[in-house]
């Protein structure tokens, strides 16, 4: 019973250290908070806006160009009985 009683201990001593290691690791780290970030204010008074002039293009005139119209022969109809 001595024998894993001791066991018990030494392991127990060896993760204590472990774990005190690790707090004391991290106890040292500032934990970091968002800032707040300052909103800018941006005054649009002393703004001139200058309207962009665009160049006039010229104007070009389409024609419109209409199809002759075909001329079609009236095409006499043949009989094919004689009287």
């Amino acid at each position: 019973m001595t024998r894993y009683l001791s066991s018990f201990i030494i392991t127990s001593i060896l993760y204590s250290i472990v774990i005190g290691v690790f707090f004391y690791a991290y106890s040292n780290q500032k934990i970091g908070l968002k800032k707040e970030v300052e909103k800018k204010q941006v005054s649009l008074k002393h703004i001139v806006l200058i309207k962009k002039v665009e160049p006039e293009l010229p104007i070009i005139e389409k024609k419109i160009v209409e199809p002759t119209p075909k001329i079609v022969k009236p095409v006499e109809k043949l009989s094919l009985i004689h009287i």
